[in-house]
């Protein structure tokens, strides 16, 4: 095993840099799509049936089909790491590394609001959708963000 993180094999010594154990007999695997960059959360969405993938040095968000490998580009904010998709309400939430801000969008790419600045650092964002919520974690705080209105 290659270790970091603080975890440590008694026989791997030195500075790791990665934790994937190493199997000598495993199978070959060759990339499926070729990207700009990646840097951004992949997620997949159910109901969509789409894998989403922000690229940060872009301004658009792929949405992958996975049986095609079609490609749908959203126009979004540059710098996006993370985002999620609301599929009743067909919006794309996206928390940008360099705009401190989170936009919702609808799946064509247009703009329905945004919130900012939230900062330091966007790590991850996550949806409570029956409650039209957005939780967004930061290096240093949890925002929790109302992004569509709920009739009670």
């Amino acid at each position: 095993f290659q270790a970091e993180d603080g975890i440590r094999d008694y026989k791997v010594t030195g500075v790791q840099t990665c934790a994937l154990p190493i199997y000598p007999d495993s199978g070959l695997v060759t990339p499926w799509i070729e990207v700009p960059a990646l840097d951004g959360r992949v997620v997949w969405v159910p109901g969509l049936e789409r894998i989403l993938l922000p690229l940060p040095n872009r301004p658009e968000i792929w949405l992958i089909d996975p049986k095609t490998g079609g490609v749908e580009r959203i126009p979004t904010q540059p710098g996006v790491r993370t985002a999620a998709i609301d599929v009743e309400r067909r919006l794309l939430l996206t928390a940008s590394l360099l705009t401190g801000q989170v936009l919702v969008q609808r799946l064509d790419g247009s703009i329905v609001d945004h919130f900012g600045t939230l900062m330091p650092m966007v790590r991850n964002l996550v949806l409570d959708t029956a409650r039209g919520e957005a939780w967004l974690s930061t290096w240093t705080a949890l925002y929790r963000i109302p992004y569509a209105p709920v009739a009670e």
